[in-house]
């Protein structure tokens, strides 16, 4: 692994201390579209960071002479070529072994960051030099630009340093399990490295859960303001796995297994994991229960849309399965209720099963091997 720079210690001229050294990793396997938005825009921040980092996994389009541009044009851009595909983390933990500086950010080829966001990031950093996460708000676009949400922490208003008590308690426990800063978060490599880096295992959620990690273990640093676009697209590692239940039910097996390890398990209060638990299968239910109705709205105008809205026919149809529905309530309820409440545990066990697929996987430090049993 490369050296870290040692930069806390150094001053500017004049005295004045300089911000801490900065690494970008980006990973990139054929995104040749995205490139010149995500490069342009790491080039173009207000405060230099040491290195850009492009890790390229055996692309087959342009993206390398694109890149190839950009570190003749960029003194601080460097790439690595991958020989072969390894895949997003795997390219990821190969850009974060050479970097050099004492704070990573992993880039992402079809997402961008705003101009300031470093120089604010940086700025915090040296404020609070304890805390392991820095981030911002995150705005959420579709392929076409189109603004969809803003992820921020709602009850922080002003720039703030949260200890892992208030980090837990007024952000990690009130927000949805899914809801991420991700592609706005900034990580302090030495606490980083003391827990492992990403857990590949995770899949999509490895930052995530990277982010709680290391906010409850050394506090974190917000900054209320729109620091990066996070780009959903069809193609991208979270957008994929979000369209793969067995994805996601490997990923909440997985989480509830690092937990309970011996590393985690001292960073992560008992509270949390529970907490955490829940809010997860409601999440997991609640996405799995839209993409279903989707999929029936799709069914229903593929099939029926030359039944008007307003017919005889679809109103008698819903009048028959409304008066169904009501006799078997009124004349059968414990009979009602007990297939409801079959087809909810059905539902539960199907997402999160008694039995999930084995598999190994190097776990933090003392390279731990664990197989995933049960949530």
């Amino acid at each position: 692994m490369t050296t870290q720079l040692d930069d806390e210690d150094m001053s500017a001229d004049g005295g004045i201390p300089r911000k801490p050294l900065l690494s970008v990793v980006l990973p990139n396997f054929n995104d040749a579209e995205y490139l010149n938005r995500s490069l342009s825009a790491l080039a173009a921040q207000s405060y230099r960071p040491l290195e850009v980092i492009i890790v390229d996994d055996a692309s087959t389009d342009n993206s390398v002479a694109i890149i190839d541009g950009f570190v003749a044009m960029h003194s601080h851009f460097r790439v690595i070529q991958n020989k072969e595909n390894l895949g997003c983390l795997r390219s990821c933990r190969r850009g974060h072994c050479e970097a050099r500086g004492a704070y990573l950010y992993t880039a992402a080829a079809d997402d961008h960051v705003l101009p300031d966001f470093f120089n604010q990031a940086m700025a915090m950093a040296m404020t609070y030099p304890d805390a392991a996460i820095l981030c911002g708000k995150m705005v959420v676009e579709d392929i076409s630009g189109v603004r969809l949400q803003v992820n921020a922490v709602e009850k922080w208003q002003e720039p703030c340093y949260a200890n892992p008590e208030k980090a837990l308690r007024e952000f990690f426990d009130m927000e949805d399990a899914l809801h991420s800063l991700t592609s706005s978060t900034i990580y302090k490599r030495k606490c980083w490295e003391e827990i492992g880096g990403f857990q590949e295992c995770l899949g999509f959620y490895a930052d995530t859960f990277m982010i709680h990690a290391l906010s409850l273990q050394y506090g974190m640093c917000y900054i209320p303001e729109e620091c990066s676009v996070f780009t959903i697209r069809p193609g991208g590692l979270s957008q994929s796995a979000l369209n793969q239940p067995k994805a996601l039910f490997d990923t909440g097996a997985g989480v509830t297994i690092l937990m309970e390890n011996d590393v985690f398990r001292a960073i992560l209060p008992a509270a949390y994991h529970r907490s955490w638990r829940e809010r997860y299968r409601e999440r997991i239910i609640r996405h799995l229960s839209q993409r279903l109705k989707a999929q029936f709205r799709s069914i229903q105008r593929t099939y029926f849309n030359d039944i008007a809205e307003n017919t005889v026919l679809t109103k008698c149809m819903r009048l028959g399965i409304l008066a169904m529905r009501s006799l078997v309530f009124r004349l059968m309820p414990h009979v009602y209720r007990h297939l409801i409440s079959q087809m909810k545990t059905c539902f539960v066990r199907t997402i999160f099963r008694e039995e999930m697929p084995d598999f190994t996987r190097t776990a933090g430090p003392g390279a731990q091997e664990f197989e995933i049993e049960a949530l």
